[in-house]
């Protein structure tokens, strides 16, 4: 393929004649007549400076001439003479070769314009060329691309269209081949069941023969066995008797002297008993009194009287406030008598009371209003009953502890506010003290105290009922919740207890919510094996830990490190003998208390 050089619109420039230079001297030229051109027009360039040097160079000799011959005409020496003469002629020679240089000089570095277009129109034609080619050969490549790839897919697509094809042929001759060994396969399943209805007709044929014979012979021997069995009977109960007759007049002389000998023992067991007990009965209540005066009751103690007052409270002030309780189950004929007039009014005030606990915060003022707002409201209505304040007083325990099961629970800082809040009622209303107490029993059960709960403690809170669902209740189960949930909700009522055990108090507290408190709740816990093995126990643990640690290393300090370590090794025991039994979930508490111990040891130390 040829390429021609495309028609510029450059004019080419005008070449002049060549002036013939006066000098006589020329380097010959070996290269093309382009070159000579060049040559002869850098030398009409140049031929200004060369007339110029050559005046100049003409008039030194003048010069040079006027000083000799006036230097001849002084001396008229004929040595001088010659002197003068030879150095004309070497003037002339230098001047001739310096002419001859300046020529050549401006023969080699002359450029010719017109040499300069005609490379650039060379060289510009060569790359439009070459472009011109490119941009073929890339157009040729690509249609020669997209043929072969329409090529491609116009053989892809035949060939699927055959495979398909063959595939659909296929499917043909599978369906008709499963259709006909489904039409075979019926054909035998039909001739199977007949065959195997006709051996199940004759068996059973002959088995019901056969039963009829071994019904026959069974109670034929059932008939002889019974006559035997009869007449043994018979004579076994007369030879019993006998023996009967005898031992009861055996029995009957060894139970008088049994009885006569027990009646001794037992008067001299009453009379001993009854010692111990007046000793047992002075030693407990010198130590109630005791424990009384150093605000530390037993736990027994502790546990019945909430549940005693958490009766009277279901029983008598909450049935006078909303009425009595319907009967369980519901006749079909029953309608419920009109709600005292105190109900209105206990709901009215208990409303007022839920938003209030809301909105609490750690904010000491904002603790400080919503504190005398609820004073306003659980305050003692001039004209009503006293129940409708206790009742108030129990609805306002049972919101704060509602309240930490939900917020303690994700945010354990809540518990601080709400402790502070519940002690600033406590001190406000001292009858609230028993009444808190008996809601925190109530919802946490029996880990408030702690103390293993039993069937008769049922007895107290329901008086003639016994059921599982009150049982469960004691130890603060709930239907459908969880372990986990159980947990959580324990823990958090327990951190608010903890919280207010340790809130400064201007006068003392009740004995169940002094600092004492944290001091007996860990040893109770820690010395009921039935407790620990239960799942709630070490996270009860952790929560005492977490709350009062550090301030219980201050106030009992070695023997507090004496009972850190006792729980140090034992949430690290093994099977049985940890905190929390064996059961996978106790696992992070018992790794929670390890650190607490660690930080409270590291308190102050």
């Amino acid at each position: 393929m040829r390429f021609s050089a495309p028609t510029l619109l450059v004019s080419s420039p005008i070449r002049t004649s060549p002036n013939t230079s006066r000098s006589t001297f020329r380097a010959p030229s070996d290269s093309s007549d382009s070159d000579e051109y060049s040559y002869e027009e850098s030398s009409d360039s140049d031929e200004g400076e060369l007339e110029s040097s050559s005046g100049t160079s003409s008039e030194e000799p003048s010069e040079s001439e006027s000083e000799s011959e006036s230097e001849s005409e002084e001396s008229n020496s004929p040595r001088e003479t010659e002197i003068s003469r030879h150095r004309r002629i070497a003037q002339e020679e230098e001047r001739d070769i310096e002419e001859t240089v300046t020529a050549i000089r401006v023969r080699t570095r002359h450029k010719d314009p017109y040499e300069e277009w005609e490379r650039q129109t060379r060289k510009d034609a060569f790359h439009t060329a070459r472009k011109q080619q490119a941009s073929s050969r890339s157009e040729f490549r690509d249609n020669q691309g997209h043929s072969r790839v329409r090529d491609d897919q116009r053989l892809r697509a035949a060939c699927e269209r055959d495979l398909e094809e063959v595939r659909q042929r296929l499917r043909d001759l599978d369906t008709r081949r499963l259709q006909e060994e489904q039409k075979v396969v019926e054909v035998f399943k039909r001739r199977e069941r007949v065959l195997k209805d006709r051996i199940d007709n004759a068996i059973k044929i002959e088995e019901d023969k056969l039963r009829e014979r071994v019904e026959a012979e069974r109670r034929r021997r059932e008939e002889e066995e019974r006559k035997r069995a009869a007449e043994a009977a018979r004579a076994a109960e007369k030879k019993r008797q006998e023996e009967e007759r005898k031992r009861k007049e055996d029995e009957e002389r060894q139970r008088k002297a049994d009885e006569e000998r027990l009646r001794k023992e037992d008067e001299a067991r009453v009379a001993e008993a009854q010692e111990l007990e007046r000793k047992m009965k002075e030693q407990e209540d010198n130590a109630d009194s005791i424990r009384e005066t150093a605000g530390a009751p037993r736990a027994d103690m502790l546990w019945l009287a909430g549940l005693r007052t958490l009766q009277r409270l279901k029983g008598e002030t909450m049935r006078a406030v909303k009425g009595p309780k319907p009967p369980s189950p519901l006749p079909d004929n029953y309608q419920a008598p009109l709600a005292p007039p105190l109900k209105k009014l206990w709901s009215a005030q208990r409303r007022k009371i839920t938003p209030k606990v809301g909105q609490l915060t750690d904010d000491p003022q904002q603790i400080a209003r919503i504190t005398e707002e609820l004073k306003v409201i659980v305050a003692p209505i001039q004209g009503t009953p006293e129940a409708l304040h206790h009742a108030l007083l129990s609805s306002v325990a049972k919101i704060i502890i509602r309240q930490a099961e939900t917020e303690v629970t994700a945010h354990k800082e809540q518990a601080v506010p709400l402790a502070q809040l519940a002690v600033n009622l406590l001190c406000a209303y001292p009858l609230l003290g028993d009444i808190f107490w008996a809601k925190l029993c109530e919802l946490a059960g029996c880990w408030i105290v702690p103390i293993v709960a039993n069937e008769r403690d049922v007895q107290e809170v329901t008086p003639g009922q016994t059921s599982e669902k009150q049982y469960m209740k004691l130890w603060s189960r709930r239907e459908d919740e969880s372990q986990d949930t159980q947990v959580m909700r324990i823990t958090g009522v327990l951190r608010l207890y903890m919280h207010m055990l340790f809130v400064p108090v201007p006068h003392p507290l009740p004995p169940q919510f002094r600092p004492a408190r944290f001091w007996s709740y860990l040893s109770q816990l820690l010395s009921n094996t039935t407790l620990l093995q239960r799942v709630v126990a070490p996270e009860a643990i952790y929560v005492a830990l977490d709350v009062g640690g550090v301030r219980a290393k201050a106030i009992w300090g070695k023997q507090w490190i004496k009972m850190l370590a006792f729980i140090y090794e034992s949430v690290q025991g093994e099977g049985k003998e940890r905190i929390g039994g064996t059961d996978p979930a106790a696992q992070a508490s018992r790794v929670r208390c390890q650190l607490d111990i660690e930080k409270i040891m590291a308190a102050n130390s």
